[in-house]
């Protein structure tokens, strides 16, 4: 690998998705699952998953936020904690929300 691209290693990976008819844009970084996009599972889920507007709704396993992100916006009224045992995915998490104007998401470290 060039060194101009190991430098690179360091940067935050950047995309949008749309969920739920919402966009997100996504920090993740090396390290975390699936940085780059979201997966088809998590896709897959997040399409099904069932959630009112006042609902609390925990995150377990959080990686970078996807779910806990959709659940954050399909719960307006509720709350939704995002719990994770990797301290950069509980950074990644937290940093999503706040970059995508959710307020009612808390990222903790387990």
């Amino acid at each position: 690998m060039p060194a101009r691209d190991i430098c690179r290693l360091g940067e935050d990976i950047v995309f949008q998705e749309t969920l739920r008819g919402r966009a997100f844009t996504f920090h993740s970084t090396w390290g975390l699952f699936n940085p780059k996009r979201i997966d088809p599972g998590t896709r897959l889920l997040i399409d099904h998953i069932k959630a009112g507007p006042a609902d609390c709704c925990l995150d377990l396993g959080c990686g970078y936020g996807p779910i806990g992100l959709a659940l954050s916006h399909l719960c307006p009224e509720g709350e939704v904690h995002l719990i994770d045992k990797d301290f950069v995915a509980v950074e990644y998490a937290a940093q999503n929300a706040a970059r995508n104007g959710l307020t009612n998401s808390r990222a903790y470290l387990s």
